[in-house]
């Protein structure tokens, strides 16, 4: 049987970070330390675009591994484009403390954009979830506001994806996991625009995972398949650049008319 604590080792795998850890980045930043109800300390950077034009920020939720020294890193995809980007280590991540659970993970998610939400308006907020992190970012969207919601890898739920993968497997799947996280129940219910960008090579969570969401999505939304894409190299594809700023291009237009 696949027990809640081997399920946890299969989803999360931090790294951690000395506290004494400095950062390096090419962008100006401010490090954050955001205090958590029962204790726990969730670290955040926030990275400054240099753009004379800046549009807003993207609040970005990552994937199931390494930590902020990693995942920081990927702003240069949102800060050339005139964005702040916004990132944090999930609980026993880097220097974030506390155990990391799924209600744990929503409730630092909404600790998060709080934080966000205190120094940009919704309507300049680009919530961005990959892989693992489409679940959080799904789950904000879902009761909070924003401009858009992006979902780069994501899955329809966590058995879905545990089904998938342990077919081959003697060990029985239990009926109820300890992990749900529900995408495809988030998604009917965020009031604007969604763009999912998903490769056809990805192995970890295959296209038909994510092709489970495109039934859930509304008039407006966009599912951009990326023919050859993998789980890490999306961003290598004139696609995914190209569906990014269309999509971000086309809401900003709708506002205006």
């Amino acid at each position: 049987m696949i027990n809640k604590f081997v399920q946890r080792r299969i989803i999360f795998h931090p790294r951690k970070l000395s506290a004494a850890y400095k950062f390096k980045l090419d962008q100006p930043f401010e490090e954050h330390f955001l205090d958590t109800p029962d204790g726990s300390s969730i670290n955040l950077l926030l990275i400054k675009t240099t753009s004379k034009r800046p549009r807003g920020v993207v609040l970005y939720f990552h994937g199931n591994a390494d930590n902020l020294k990693r995942w920081s890193l990927l702003h240069t995809e949102f800060t050339k484009r005139g964005y702040d980007f916004i990132v944090y280590d999930y609980r026993s991540f880097g220097k974030s403390t506390g155990k990391v659970t799924e209600e744990n993970c929503y409730k630092d998610a909404s600790l998060v954009y709080q934080f966000t939400e205190a120094r940009y308006p919704t309507k300049k907020m680009v919530l961005y979830g990959r892989s693992l992190g489409t679940a959080m970012a799904a789950h904000v969207a879902h009761s909070h506001n924003a401009k858009v919601l992006i979902l780069e890898t994501p899955f329809h739920n966590m058995k879905g994806i545990f089904k998938m993968h342990t077919r081959a497997l003697p060990v029985p799947l239990p009926d109820q996991l300890a992990y749900r996280f529900p995408i495809d129940e988030y998604l009917p219910e965020v009031n604007y625009p969604i763009l999912i960008l998903q490769g056809t090579k990805d192995r970890l969570i295959p296209l038909a995972a994510a092709k489970q969401l495109e039934p859930l999505l509304k008039k407006g939304d966009q599912f951009i398949t990326i023919k050859g894409g993998r789980h890490n190299n999306l961003r290598q594809y004139k696609e995914y650049a190209d569906g990014i700023d269309k999509f971000i291009g086309a809401v900003r237009k709708s506002d205006i008319s």
